[in-house]
């Protein structure tokens, strides 16, 4: 049986689902295309599995750079956007905890999702990417840095549609220890800071290898 986080968290963004399509994100966008992708040399036909995927952008953008993407989704609602975003990324509807590969992968993607898994769930998380990373291979994962590491059930507060779902909170320190305490040495950093009137956030983006 599904833990209670994963039911809530499925629940919430199939219901901010259309929010998400609507939204408009080009800035943002702009961003990781333009910078945070910039510096990695992807080739044509690398495997790349993102995890949690949302809407689908980041998923165009591998598809468009020629990697053979692969993405595990959560949400059933989300997993329709991402079809219509990306045609060409193979989609899986699940739990990544019940996932599982016989290949691995050049680059492992996590944009906004590691803070939907509460700590004591993170180590299975990591044993998984642990085996599905090539041992030269590149885990990306994004959060965005709190004063405080805790977490809660809340809602979105950036979405009209207010829907509680699962979140820990990490500081800067909290979330690079985090990799560092499942033996992942970081690569490089950036950050990102959202500026707008509904998005002030500062976006800490950590490049991991074995």
């Amino acid at each position: 049986m599904e833990n209670n986080y994963i039911k809530v968290n499925k629940e919430a963004y199939n219901n901010l689902a259309k929010e998400y399509e609507e939204r408009n994100y080009v800035v943002q966008d702009n961003f990781y295309h333009d910078i945070m992708f910039k510096n990695l040399k992807f080739k044509n036909g690398e495997k790349l599995l993102e995890i949690g995927p949302g809407r689908g952008a980041r998923l165009k953008n591998f598809c468009d750079y020629g990697l053979d993407v692969t993405a595990i989704e959560l949400s059933e609602e989300m997993g329709k956007l991402c079809s219509k975003k990306a045609p060409k990324a193979k989609i899986i509807i699940k739990n990544v905890l019940e996932c599982d590969f016989d290949f691995q992968f050049d680059y492992i993607y996590m944009e906004a999702v590691i803070h939907n898994f509460p700590i004591e769930e993170i180590k299975k998380l990591f044993n998984l990417i642990y085996k599905w990373l090539k041992d030269d291979g590149i885990l990306i994962c994004t959060t965005t840095i709190d004063e405080a590491d805790f977490e809660c059930y809340e809602e979105k507060q950036d979405y009209k549609n207010k829907i509680k779902r699962f979140r820990h909170h990490y500081t800067e320190k909290s979330f690079e220890e985090l990799f560092i305490k499942h033996n992942f040495k970081i690569l490089n950093k950036k950050y990102r800071e959202e500026i707008d009137n509904t998005r002030k956030k500062l976006w800490q983006i950590l490049y991991l290898g074995k």
